[in-house]
């Protein structure tokens, strides 16, 4: 964006901030107001004072607490107010050519309140429906009451675009794909005395699923976020099955990542690698053709609507580090579990209180002098917004930049 200046509020993973012509505020996983969060940095004292109660992220938790769901709920709805705030202030007193503000509220109350607003949802909640049903069509109502506003402020002569970067709808089961791994013949155990003793724990449902469940179920659920990530792990990894319990070299793949991609666990990639080159595409194939057959036995379906290999829908000189083959499962309504395995079982309900989850079609709207009105553009991408604007503002786009200019939405 030479010779232009940019206003960036809450764009997920800015942390830190990027020296830019003009302001950047980080977004999601930005530690606190006590970090380098804003650029230039010294607007940061500005900033507080404007804005002392301004939070990356909620201190609520959702918990199965009416109270709690409540609370998590008004949070939401002060969270989008203040970025809507910072929004106003920046827009305001900043000079700016392109200005981009992340509302996350959204996505908060989709996940969080679909077994509330959905009556098809396997989680439907009636009784909890009476209060918090209106929820999700309350963030969207907030969003648009505001950038109808904003419109209106904006006048005709400015291009304005809304994206998202996924859909939403009903979130059925998790699926610990390692175990169906594992079950084909993918993944072998070790030997030892303490993968054997893990495994009999397993055996008789004493897993990190179960525990789990129950630490939810007895209050104690808030209490563990308060946990780092590593120690959670190192937690579970003391009693629960790990990646440290597999045997790589009799393994030919793994599951690593929330909807199910698969490595193959290639040699010369990996250090125990296994599978050797010549049987890369024989391994790749054989996961594909029976991941294809994955059914879920309670609703009588299979569940598998695309499998890619990586190649497929991947390029660049970092192809090689990216998972060898990428599932798509109901379109997102069922998603893997990072911790490898949780338990025996393949499938199970979500562990969390998450009762929706992302789908593939999200909302594109694009407004503007010279845009077309009325106008359904096909299976636009978000990878496409950038090359758009880049064209909008006259800068020559680089060959190698993923996406395309929507040139058929404009007169």
């Amino acid at each position: 964006m030479k010779g232009y200046r940019v206003i960036s509020i809450h764009v997920p993973f800015t942390y830190p901030p990027e020296p830019v012509n003009g302001i950047m505020i980080s977004g999601f996983l930005t530690p606190s107001l006590n970090s380098s969060f804003i650029y230039p940095p010294e607007m940061r004292d500005e900033f507080i004072k404007n804005f002392p109660d301004y939070r990356f992220a909620g201190n609520k938790r959702f918990s199965e607490r009416r109270e709690d769901q409540e609370a998590f709920r008004d949070e939401i709805f002060e969270n989008m107010q203040l970025r809507m705030r910072v929004a106003d202030y920046m827009m305001e007193k900043y000079p700016w050519d392109l200005f981009m503000v992340t509302f996350m509220g959204i996505d908060q109350a989709q996940h969080w309140y679909w077994r509330f607003y959905d009556k098809d949802s396997p989680y439907y909640d009636p009784e909890g429906a009476k209060s918090l049903g209106d929820t999700i069509f309350k963030t969207y109502s907030l969003i648009d009451d505001y950038l109808g506003d904003l419109l209106t402020r904006l006048g005709e002569d400015t291009y304005f675009c809304i994206m998202s970067d996924h859909g939403f709808g009903s979130f059925y089961k998790q699926v610990f794909v390692n175990n169906w791994l594992k079950e084909k013949g993918f993944i072998k155990f070790k030997r030892d005395v303490r993968t054997l003793v893990k495994r009999s724990f397993y055996e008789v449902g004493l897993d990190i699923k179960k525990i789990s469940e129950l630490v939810f179920k007895s209050g104690l659920g808030n209490l563990l976020t308060k946990f780092s990530n590593e120690s959670k792990a190192s937690l579970a990894s003391g009693f629960g099955i790990t990646f440290k319990d597999v045997d790589w070299r009799r393994t030919e793949a793994y599951s690593f990542g929330h909807f199910g991609p698969v490595f193959v666990n290639l040699e010369g990639r990996f250090p125990f690698g296994s599978v050797k080159c010549e049987d890369y595409e024989r391994v790749r194939d054989e996961i594909i053709e029976a991941m294809l057959e994955l059914e879920d036995p309670e609703r009588g379906k299979k569940i598998v609507n695309k499998v890619w290999k990586k190649e497929e829908i991947y390029n660049g000189p970092f192809v090689d580090k990216f998972p060898d083959v990428v599932v798509v499962m109901d379109d997102f309504a069922y998603t893997t579990s990072t911790f490898p395995f949780p338990s025996k079982r393949l499938f199970a309900t979500p562990l969390t209180y998450k009762s929706g989850e992302h789908r593939m079609n999200g909302v594109f709207i694009f407004k503007g002098p010279k845009v077309k009105r009325n106008y359904f553009i096909e299976r636009p991408s978000i990878m496409d917004i950038t090359p758009t604007l880049m064209q909008l503002f006259r800068i020559p786009i680089p060959k190698d930049m993923d996406g395309r200019v929507l040139k058929e939405i404009f007169e």
